[in-house]
């Protein structure tokens, strides 16, 4: 499905205020300037999906003002997109700042890269997006949230794990 920039500017300047839930599942056609329309408007968003779809990254932006504007967000899925621009630390600022953020599915990435998000990811219960290419000692500092029940990693370098 096609959903431009300017669809999502309407949308959340429209509906944003009581917009909860935004799932563009396997969409093109938008860019990371339409997700800043999201994130500065869309304050009692719970559920973002953008899985699978092919988003015209111009910048991370767009997850700091999720990060600094939502703090209802339960779902978080960015998960099998070209989203590289993700800055590791708003990620660990959206969980900090979205108390109830249960899943979480990212583009892959180095789970040591994650350290500070898995600490302050205390309701986290499903996590999908991260890969293990280290020595199983390079580990040690991973500690995982009490409630995760659900890992999803992408990549294990010769079948070890921590």
């Amino acid at each position: 499905m096609i959903v431009e920039d300017l669809d999502l500017e309407v949308l959340a300047k429209s509906r944003g205020r009581g917009l909860q839930a935004l799932k563009l599942d396997k969409c093109s056609g938008f860019s990371t300037d339409g997700l800043l329309h999201v994130g500065r408007l869309c304050r009692q968003l719970r559920t973002l999906f953008l899985e699978e779809s092919l988003i015209i990254e111009k910048d991370g932006q767009w997850l700091h003002e999720i990060a600094i504007n939502i703090s209802f967000l339960d779902t978080l899925n960015f998960y099998m997109t070209n989203l590289v621009r993700v800055c590791f630390e708003d990620l660990e600022l959206t969980v900090r700042n979205c108390l109830y953020l249960a899943s979480v599915k990212v583009r892959d990435s180095e789970i040591l890269d994650l350290v500070g998000f898995f600490r302050a990811a205390s309701v986290l219960e499903e996590f999908c997006g991260s890969s293990v290419n280290e020595e199983p000692e390079m580990y040690a500092a991973v500690s995982f949230p009490p409630r995760l029940c659900c890992l999803g990693l992408t990549y294990i370098r010769n079948n070890k794990l921590f």
